[in-house]
C-alpha cells in the first residue's frame, strides 16, 4: 500500500478528496429523524354521525361502508370501528399499493355512497396512515401542594397553550384530566303528582278533565288491546287461509299429475292394444298357414295310404304269380325281382307316411297353441279396453 500511495499520489489525493466531499455533503444534507417517513399500507375513513349510538352508527353507517370499500382494488382486509357519534372503517391494502391512486378510488367509492347514507351524517374524511399521525413526545405533569382539580387547570391554562405555540408542534392532547360535572335525577312519578296538584289548586275543573282523560287513557288502552287481540286472530286466520290455500295448490299438483298419469297410462293402453291385435293379427294368419298345411298333409297321408293299399293288393298279386311258375324259370326270376321292387317302393311310402303322420301331429299341435295364445291375446284386448273404458 505505501509503494502503491507513492507511485500514485494523484489517485490517492482524487479519493481523499471524494471521501471529505461526500462527508461534509452527508453531514449537512442527510436529516436525523427519531420517526423516520415509512409508507404503511393503511387508510382511515372516519365519519361523524351526531347523536347516534354506536349500533345504529354500525347499522346506518359502518356497515354500507364496509361493503362498499371491500371492493376498491387492492384492499385485503376490512375493519370497522363503531363509536357513539362516529365510525371509523380501516382498509388495509397489499404491499406496495400505490396509496395515492388508492385514495383517488376510495373517495369515488365514498362520492358514490354519500347519497346512501342518513342525512345527519358528516362528510367521510380519508386518512393516510403515516409515521407523522403518531405522537413523538409524551410529557407528565405534576405539582406539590395542588389537588389534581387544580392540576387540571393549570394544564389547561398554562402547560397546552405554551406548548401549542412552539414551533413544529402540530396539536397538543390531554389524557388524564378531570372534569367536575354535577347530574341531577328527579323523581319522575312525585312530579307528575307535584303538578297534578298545581293544577288541581290553579282550576279546579282542570282537575274534573284530568280524571275523564286518565279514564280516557284506560279506555284507550282497552281498546288498543282489544285492537291487538282482534289483529292477532286476523293474523292466525290469514296464515289458516294461507295453509287452506297451499293445500288447495299442493292438491291441485297432484290432481294435475293424476290426469297426466291417466293419460299416459291410456297411451300405453292404446299402444298395448295395437300390439294384441297386431299379435292376433299374426296368430290368425299363422293358424290359417298351420291349417293350411294339416289338410294338406291330411290329403298326402290319404294318398299315401291308398298307394300302400294298391301295392300291398300288387304284391300279394305278384306273390301268387310267382308261386305259380316253376322256381328256376325266367319268368320265376323277373316276377321275384318285380316283387323285390314293389316291397322296396312299398317300404319307401310307408317311410313317407310315417313322416307325413309325423309332420301332421306337430302341425296339429302348433295349431292347438296358436288357438290357446289367441284365447289369451283376446281376453288381454277385452282387459285393455276395460281399463279405457
Amino acid at each position: 500500500m505505501p509503494k502503491f500511495s507513492v507511485k500514485k499520489p494523484f489517485t490517492v489525493l482524487v479519493g481523499v478528496i471524494i471521501a471529505v466531499v461526500i462527508g461534509i455533503v452527508s453531514l449537512f444534507k442527510m436529516p436525523l429523524d427519531l420517526l423516520p417517513e415509512i409508507n404503511l399500507p393503511y387508510l382511515l375513513v372516519i365519519t361523524t354521525y351526531p347523536g347516534a349510538s354506536p349500533e345504529k352508527v354500525e347499522e346506518d353507517v359502518c356497515k354500507p361502508m364496509e361493503s362498499a370499500l371491500g371492493t376498491v382494488t387492492g384492499v385485503e382486509n376490512v375493519y370497522g370501528i363503531c363509536n357513539e357519534n362516529y365510525a371509523m372503517v380501516e382498509l388495509e391494502f397489499q404491499d406496495g399499493t400505490n396509496l395515492d391512486s388508492a385514495m383517488v378510488k376510495v373517495t369515488s367509492a365514498l362520492n358514490t355512497l354519500q347519497s346512501s347514507l342518513p342525512e345527519d351524517c358528516g362528510t367521510p374524511s380519508v386518512i393516510e396512515i403515516g409515521t407523522d399521525l403518531m405522537a413523538s413526545e409524551y410529557l407528565a405533569v405534576s405539582m406539590e401542594g395542588m389537588s389534581i382539580e387544580e392540576l387540571t387547570q393549570f394544564v389547561k391554562d398554562e402547560i397546552t397553550p405554551t406548548y401549542e405555540r412552539q414551533e413544529g408542534v402540530a396539536s397538543v392532547s390531554e389524557l388524564g384530566l378531570v372534569e367536575k360535572s354535577i347530574q341531577v335525577e328527579l323523581n319522575e312519578e312525585k312530579v307528575r303528582v307535584l303538578n297534578d296538584k298545581i293544577l288541581a289548586s290553579l282550576d279546579p275543573s282542570f282537575a274534573d278533565a284530568l280524571e275523564q282523560l286518565d279514564d280516557a287513557k284506560e279506555q284507550l288502552n282497552d281498546s288498543t288491546k282489544t285492537l291487538q287481540e282482534s289483529k292477532d286472530k286476523l293474523i292466525d286466520s290469514q296464515a289458516d287461509l294461507n295453509e287452506s290455500k297451499q293445500d288447495l295448490i299442493d292438491g291441485q299438483a297432484e290432481l294435475n299429475t293424476k290426469k297426466g298419469e291417466l293419460a299416459q297410462s291410456e297411451i300405453d293402453l292404446e299402444e298395448s292394444k295395437d300390439e294384441i291385435n297386431d299379435g292376433i293379427e299374426s296368430l290368425n294368419k299363422g293358424r290359417e298357414e298351420a291349417y293350411n298345411q294339416l289338410a294338406e298333409l291330411s290329403l298326402q297321408m290319404d294318398e299315401a295310404a291308398q298307394q300302400i293299399a294298391s301295392l300291398e293288393v300288387a304284391i300279394s298279386q305278384k306273390v301268387n304269380e310267382y308261386n305259380a311258375l316253376p322256381p328256376d324259370s325266367d319268368e320265376a326270376q323277373s316276377a321275384l325281382n318285380e316283387l323285390t321292387s314293389l316291397r322296396a317302393t312299398l317300404a319307401t311310402i310307408e317311410e313317407n307316411y310315417k313322416a307325413t303322420e309325423k309332420a301332421k301331429l306337430e302341425a296339429s299341435s302348433k295349431m292347438g297353441s296358436m288357438d290357446a295364445q289367441l284365447s289369451i291375446a283376446k281376453t288381454q284386448l277385452e282387459s285393455a279396453d276395460e281399463q279405457i273404458a
